[in-house]
């Protein structure tokens, strides 16, 4: 039935038996696809994943829907079509990874296993200005160059178990804003405590020894930039901003 709609332009969608059938779809610029525990799907996994290779050269807007701690290879390996069929750059703008349960988005202490074909294809995403991976990897971080990103504005990432102050001071940070010049990471970061505590948010050793953005915790969530203030750029900048230097 979907094939026969060549000027649908959006679809959220689990993933389909026949997905290579959606190509007829010549219009289809926005995908939210969900992938299921089911073990069922073991089977259309591969014609998925054909799809997608072919899909990207037209998609600009795809959200990857995981139900929990989906890590079986097939399913995590349709990250790699991702990078589309070898004579065609793919049109992806805007590509967001969730991972959740029945009722909520989850948030994960480690990086998911999807980040790692993730790291290995972002290369071909010449066109993304908006990547949003949840718990981020040392291993996509060094994968982010703007040499062959030059679009990317916002990387959102969740930092929500510890103090992200260290962090944000690290050496992968500022080698990923010295390559990404036009970036922006947005992170979802906890705020600390109303009352005392001996969390890891509250007792945290580095804003001890450095009072600078002594208000992160207290203000939760923060945005990193490194281009110069002044200038003007795709994203809204606020109170909650640290410029990396």
């Amino acid at each position: 039935m979907l094939a026969a709609m060549p000027r649908l332009r959006e679809l959220q969608c689990p993933v389909l038996k026949d997905m290579p059938a959606l190509l007829a779809c010549r219009e289809l610029r926005s995908l939210y696809l969900s992938v299921s525990k089911d073990a069922s799907l073991q089977l259309i996994f591969p014609s998925v994943a054909e799809y997608l290779r072919s899909a990207v050269a037209t998609i600009e807007d795809l959200v990857l829907d995981y139900f929990e701690d989906e890590g079986r290879a097939q399913a995590v390996d349709l990250v790699l079509s991702l990078a589309g069929q070898r004579r065609t750059t793919p049109a992806l703008k805007s590509l967001r990874f969730v991972f959740r349960n029945h009722s909520k988005e989850l948030d994960y202490m480690e990086p998911q296993p999807q980040l790692r074909p993730l790291a290995a294809v972002v290369h071909r995403l010449k066109h993304l200005v908006s990547l949003d991976i949840g718990k981020p990897s040392g291993e996509l971080l060094d994968a982010l160059d703007g040499e062959f990103v030059p679009n990317l504005e916002r990387l959102n990432v969740s930092y929500n178990f510890d103090c992200p102050h260290e962090w944000i001071h690290g050496k992968k940070v500022k080698e990923l804003m010295q390559r990404c010049p036009r970036l922006h990471v947005l992170a979802d970061a906890p705020r600390r405590c109303y009352s005392a505590c001996n969390c890891e948010v509250c007792l945290c050793d580095f804003c001890t020894e450095n009072t600078c953005h002594a208000d992160l915790a207290e203000e939760g969530d923060f945005m990193l930039f490194s281009h110069p203030s002044e200038a003007s750029c795709g994203v809204e900048h606020d109170d909650s901003e640290v410029l990396i230097s």
